[in-house]
């Protein structure tokens, strides 16, 4: 059969984005020929993708095989249609350019999933908003050591919703105005998020997961993602007590980058904390651990007086924040900073570390 090349490559690399199981050593995709077209899938006990290609039938047959080999032949090729041929035993494909055959098993490794059941919760902007901000708080969590039962929590309602996480160390917050169907609490696992394909979407509820859907001419990709019930701890009262700032450090434009370069070479020894210097104006970054740092970055001070952080959580902040600002509100050496950006809502918090000589 010939299928149109970019749209086979998007689907498979779609279902590729969530396909590295971890009872496998590669990544692996079911093809599934039915009378209504190729559907493309994959799926572990907490995520499953579904890729389906509409074509005037075929005879019935259900594979396993590796997505990467496929990918660099599609991915390679100039021509717009490709010819495969799909058996038991391989897949063969071929254009103008070259050709190509991929083993094939009839292995079923996949969990079940139902699929039916769906009841919508919002538009594009609200999927698109729970897709891209839910890896964004992820991603700004995923190298948190203990973070809260490693869930993201999203929290739904017609008025506003939002996404965040935390540990014992710093908290996440998003929000958006985007209008939801409905109140819903879900807890989604931090690695299921990473793995969830970028992808605008409308959003739906299915039994107990999110269900993401997107139509794109002759492709339809679908997305459902485990989700659990749960109470999630209640940050949002210590964030109510916000205590009045005494010291305000704002860096922007290319400061911003002196920054993140500062904070990366602190974190090449075991000891990666940074103590955050504020004196007449000026702000300085020191680090104490096998070896000794001190660098000044360009900032807006206002306030003296010194705060000790972990260097990785201002790392993780920059590289997931918006734009060319970063804020640092201070109140005390004990009281959580408020890191802002230009994006008014996410909010991130870091709790101070006690310096090395107070724990010794």
């Amino acid at each position: 059969m010939k299928v149109d090349t970019q749209l086979i490559l998007r689907a498979i690399t779609f279902v590729k984005a969530c396909s590295d199981l971890p009872s496998v050593d590669k990544p692996v995709m079911k093809i599934d020929i039915t009378t209504k077209g190729i559907i493309l899938s994959t799926s572990d006990l907490n995520i499953f993708c579904r890729a389906t290609i509409p074509f005037d039938g075929g005879d019935p047959i259900t594979i396993v095989s590796n997505p990467l080999p496929i990918i660099a032949f599609l991915a390679a090729t100039s021509n717009k249609q490709v010819n495969i041929q799909i058996t038991n035993k391989d897949i063969k494909l071929s254009s103008d350019s070259g050709s190509a055959q991929v083993r094939t098993s009839d292995t079923t490794i996949f969990p079940e999933w139902t699929h039916d059941q769906i009841k919508l919760l919002g538009g594009k902007d609200l999927g698109n908003f729970i897709i891209k901000e839910a890896k964004r708080i992820a991603l700004c969590s995923s190298s948190m050591i203990t973070p809260i039962l490693y869930n993201v929590h999203l929290s739904c309602s017609p008025k506003r919703s939002f996404v965040e996480a935390a540990d014992g160390y710093r908290y996440g917050k998003i929000s958006t105005s985007a209008q939801a169907a409905d109140t819903v609490d879900l807890l989604i696992p931090i690695k299921s998020v990473l793995k969830m394909p970028i992808m605008e979407a409308k959003v739906g509820i299915c039994k107990s997961s999110l269900y993401f859907a997107q139509k794109h001419k002759d492709l339809t990709l679908e997305v459902w993602v485990r989700t659990s019930f749960g109470e999630y701890p209640k940050i949002v009262d210590i964030i109510s007590k916000r205590a009045k700032e005494k010291i305000n450090i704002l860096v922007n434009g290319d400061a911003v980058d002196k920054l993140l370069s500062v904070c990366l070479a602190y974190t090449d020894d075991d000891y990666h904390n940074v103590l955050l210097s504020a004196a007449d104006s000026k702000l300085s970054l020191i680090a104490s651990g096998q070896n000794s740092y001190r660098s000044s970055v360009d900032a807006k001070v206002t306030g003296n007086g010194q705060i000790l952080l972990d260097a990785k959580h201002i790392i993780d902040y920059i590289k997931t924040s918006s734009g060319k600002v970063v804020e640092f509100s201070i109140a005390s050496a004990e009281d959580p900073v408020f890191i802002s950006s230009e994006d008014k809502n996410f909010v991130y918090v870091i709790w101070p570390l006690k310096k090395r000589n107070e724990t010794e």
